[in-house]
């Protein structure tokens, strides 16, 4: 049987290697799209940006209406215009040690649970840890192992009374720097702020260089004198704006960066807190004990419960407004979706923030004091609307930072010179008189330093100095009125304190003097600052 020739002629070889061909494009072709995609699921890795503020209720931040005061927080109105705004997020406790890392873990908050990886090993980094770089700076909690985030632990004290602006400007500087680490970035910050001790000023200049030199006129002793809550409640809005600021610099930072449209944003805080005036004195404080203003009750949930939460997803521009309930817990489940995390802990309390859900009957939240607490969500809101009203009368609203300062007896002195009041110069059968603290801050102030001192403070000597209206004069016009109390505090045993508008001194010698209105609002001088 003659063998078959298995010779190709040339036009059969042509065509077999046009099929060749064919078959590598189309290989190539699908190995580039495995190649795409891959690429496609390694970009829909969104870089994080996950920023915790401290004792910041919602109602600080808003008008009467219910909208942003942007004029007032121009940072946080620009982040509502571009983000999700959750208006009624509530956090699940009232202490920083539990509630944050019920943010990070996604588990309803254990008071037995410490604010450690121990406690709390499968969390938000422990997650995330193989496919995100982590800059996490964490102040007062230490869930992120130090093999990842390399910080050093800090008692939370510590950190209340150190330079808390420069924690948040160093961890800024890495938000976007260059790394040879290709993997995308989750960036976690805890700020202290607005949180107390109060020093700052909206311009970031601060009234309190060093240590609060008198703890006591924000702390428990004073929850039942009503000035000098009014006047924390005033040192806090102070300090809310300062806090704007900083988030007018994240956002900076992160249209500079290119992260801006990228990153999955979230903005939120660990609790509010309340200026309720105490009915009566407030026990001394006790270390590891929260006060009066911050402990979540039925009779403060709207200024302690809510909390601000915005999330701007990648390439969202337009605002929106979500009344859904959710709650901090809802943070975690939404950053894992977003991440596509492979794994998922089974123990989520929350729920990824997008998921429709119903009005809930009751609010829960669990409490550093008395445990569980369940809130009516229609008596929340109404209280808050209450607040907001309240406040915006107390303070007014709008960029006008004047209204700030008009706390205390006599606000219509404000503003008008001595020259203009009567001042009684007649002999008084009971003379009172004041001296200052620091009186020598005034002698030479610098107003492009860094501190300015706006918190005048002092003692009134003689009978009967409590419950007296005071007005405070700098350079012969009134900055400032208030009213003085029994001695406050271990430390100084403070008599009066009043806080000036940075406008009101200038370069150099500062005449600062304190009156007493007497019923016919006239100005009887109790004492000045020295000039030499």
């Amino acid at each position: 049987m003659p063998l078959q020739s298995h010779a190709l002629t040339g036009e059969q070889y042509a065509a077999r290697m046009r099929f060749v061909a064919a078959v590598a494009a189309t290989l190539a072709l699908v190995g580039a799209g495995i190649a795409i995609s891959q690429v496609h699921s390694e970009a829909a890795k969104p870089p994080i940006v996950f920023v915790v503020f401290d004792a910041l209720p919602e109602s600080m931040l808003m008008k009467p209406g219910g909208q942003i005061d942007a004029a007032r927080f121009p940072g946080f109105g620009d982040l509502a215009a571009h983000s999700t705004w959750y208006r009624n997020a509530t956090t699940v406790h009232d202490s920083t040690s539990v509630s944050i890392p019920a943010m990070l873990d996604g588990r309803w908050p254990s008071n037995l649970r410490r604010a450690l990886i121990a406690d709390h090993p499968v969390n938000l980094f422990t997650l995330l840890s193989g496919s995100y770089r982590i800059l996490a700076d964490e102040e007062g909690t230490q869930l992120c192992p130090l093999a990842v985030c390399r910080q050093r632990p800090v008692e939370l004290g510590a950190l209340l009374r150190s330079r808390r602006e420069q924690h948040f400007k160093a961890a800024l500087s890495r938000l976007g720097a260059a790394s040879k680490d290709t993997r995308p970035q989750l960036w976690f910050v805890h700020s202290l702020l607005p949180h107390e001790p109060h020093r700052f000023l909206p311009s970031g200049k601060v009234y309190e260089p060093g240590v609060d030199p008198e703890p006591a006129l924000d702390g428990n002793v004073s929850f039942d004198n009503d000035f000098l809550t009014r006047q924390a409640e005033q040192r806090h809005l102070l300090q809310l704006e300062y806090t704007d600021g900083l988030v007018r610099k994240l956002l900076a930072r992160l249209r500079a960066s290119g992260l801006y449209d990228k990153a999955l944003i979230v903005v939120t805080a660990d609790h509010g807190v309340s200026f309720r005036v105490k009915k009566y004195p407030a026990a001394p404080f006790r270390a590891g004990q929260i006060g009066w203003r911050r402990d979540l009750t039925k009779h403060n949930g709207q200024d302690v419960a809510f909390v601000p939460l915005f999330v701007k997803k990648p390439r969202q521009h337009e605002g929106k407004i979500d009344d859904s309930w959710v709650r901090t817990l809802d943070i975690l489940p939404t950053l894992l979706h977003a991440a596509h995390a492979k794994r998922i802990p089974r123990a989520l309390a929350g729920h990824v923030l997008d998921e429709k859900r119903q009005a809930p009957r009751a609010v829960q939240a669990l409490t550093n004091r008395i445990g569980l607490v369940e809130l009516d969500p229609r008596t929340l809101l109404r209280e808050r609307a209450t607040t907001i009203e309240q406040r915006a009368r107390r303070f007014g609203t709008g960029a006008d930072v004047q209204p700030l300062y008009t706390v205390g007896p006599h606000p219509d002195l404000i503003g008008r010179r001595i020259a203009s009041v009567g001042v009684d110069v007649s002999r008084r059968a009971d003379p009172i008189r004041a001296r200052f603290w620091g009186s020598r801050r005034f002698l030479d102030v610098d107003l492009a330093g860094h501190d300015i001192p706006a918190n005048v403070t002092g003692w009134l000597d003689g009978r009967k100095t409590a419950d007296r209206d005071l007005a405070l004069a700098v350079n012969r016009r009134i900055a400032a009125v208030g009213r003085s109390f029994k001695p406050m505090g271990a430390r100084l045993a403070l008599e009066f304190s009043l806080m000036v508008p940075e406008a009101a001194f200038r370069n150099g010698f500062n005449d600062v003097r304190l009156y007493e209105v007497t019923g016919a609002s006239h100005l009887v001088e109790l004492g000045r600052s020295p000039r030499r």
